[in-house]
């Protein structure tokens, strides 16, 4: 028998983007700001300037029976930044053994889209892409 230790459904969260920095400032580019909001067990730790203007990276879409997280950014990453990727992050560490469930849905094949684990910070993890 398995001890469910997280399930994140989405329900909670409002039809919209996910809370981020929206003025791209200094302080939040090089020191992790918590943005206003709600962001239920998740946060968003990559800050790009060059994502100025461009709206949040995760959108709460759903319709009147489920909810869904949506990854809004696409493959903006370019010069230095070209080995990272859009990550959202569990708040709550797990360290001990663990088995994993989730639905994904590729609407582009070009890039990668996965699952990250034993995350460390944003250039150092483990991931399971399609």
């Amino acid at each position: 028998m398995r001890k469910v230790i997280f399930n994140e459904d989405f329900k909670d969260f409002q039809i919209g983007e996910f809370p981020y920095d929206r003025d791209y400032t200094a302080l939040g580019e090089y020191h992790y700001l918590m943005p206003k909001g709600y962001r239920g067990n998740w946060y968003d730790p990559i800050s790009i300037y060059t994502w100025r203007g461009m709206g949040g990276t995760w959108l709460i879409t759903g319709d009147k029976e489920k909810k869904y997280l949506e990854q809004n950014r696409g493959n903006v990453f370019a010069s230095h930044f070209a080995d990272l990727s859009a990550v959202l992050v569990l708040r709550e560490k797990v360290y001990a053994g663990y088995h994993m469930t989730f639905d994904i849905r590729l609407f582009d094949l070009e890039n990668a889209s996965g699952v990250v684990f034993n995350y460390i910070s944003s250039k150092k993890y483990y991931a399971f892409y399609f």
